[in-house]
């Protein structure tokens, strides 16, 4: 093992990015053993340093779906928290996204309530770096990114979990307006396939093909093959899903009409005493 570069050093170098792109990378560098390392190591480092890290790190295992692992990581954020804040208000909002979906996924401690909050929580730390003056505006964007990413999260919660489309309709008119700002193309292809999968369960069939259809247009790289590889599958079914429905109502809607016939009163011809537009 190469020698360890300070903390906060391999921190910004390597898990600084959202977190799409920061499970790619560290796959890509493999850098798991790397952080076991400063871990394993921990008195040498300060304590901020290794809270960041156990927050990425449970960013990470959450977005691998290891609920089990983050269960265990989250309890050493908790006890850490007793005596460290958080380095920024960014890291907070980031670990409550991934406290988001350890109690909307993790069976012990499943809480759809405290879910919400979490993401509600997270959102408004965004908001108000986005709306403080001092912020970069390179942080802002990254903000903006974190916003969008809790933001539909809770989409999510509503619509596939909970189940309250009334929720779910409020939080999809916020992401509209977010949508074209957000920078990272892994969440508006998240975004195709919730808000895709949302239109067929309301049977909008028509939207949920404009929706879905829209995944093409994001491209991949190879931080985020990963999460392409994931999500393609299922928008392509859905799209499936989408188009047949789409296709069948339209059958079922024409079939309404009257049949069209060439036969016309007169021989054929219609006099003009008979035409009456109203």
């Amino acid at each position: 093992m190469p020698k360890l570069i300070p903390l906060e050093e391999f921190i910004e170098i390597n898990l600084s990015k959202n977190c799409v792109n920061m499970v790619g990378h560290i796959q890509e560098k493999q850098l798991i053993p790397v952080i076991g390392s400063y871990l394993a190591t921990q008195n040498e480092h300060s304590f901020q340093s290794l809270l960041t890290l156990r927050v990425k790190l449970f960013d990470y295992y959450s977005c691998m779906r290891n609920f089990d692992f983050c269960n265990l990581i989250q309890s050493e954020i908790s006890y850490q928290l007793q005596s460290v804040t958080f380095q920024n208000d960014k890291i907070k909002a980031q670990y409550l996204i991934s406290m988001g979906y350890q109690h909307r996924n993790y069976e012990p401690t499943k809480n759809f309530e405290l879910s919400e909050q979490n993401f509600k929580d997270s959102e408004a730390l965004s908001l108000n770096l986005i709306n403080t003056i001092e912020t970069p505006e390179i942080e802002k964007q990254e903000c903006i990114d974190l916003l969008f990413n809790a933001k539909i999260s809770r989409f999510w919660l509503y619509a596939n979990y909970i189940k309250d489309m009334g929720k779910a309709k409020e939080t999809l008119e916020e992401l509209k307006k977010l949508f074209d700002k957000t920078s990272v193309p892994a969440y508006r292809l998240a975004y195709a396939f919730f808000v895709g999968s949302y239109f067929i369960k309301n049977k909008e069939y028509n939207s949920a093909v404009d929706t879905l259809s829209k995944a093409e247009e994001e491209k991949s790289c190879d931080e985020t093959k990963w999460f392409f590889d994931r999500l393609t599958p299922l928008i392509k079914e859905q799209l499936n899903i989408a188009q047949k429905e789409f296709s069948e109502n339209l059958k079922d809607h024409y079939k309404f009409f009257p049949q069209i016939t060439n036969s016309l009163p007169n021989n054929g011809s219609l006099s003009t005493s008979e035409f009456n537009p109203t």
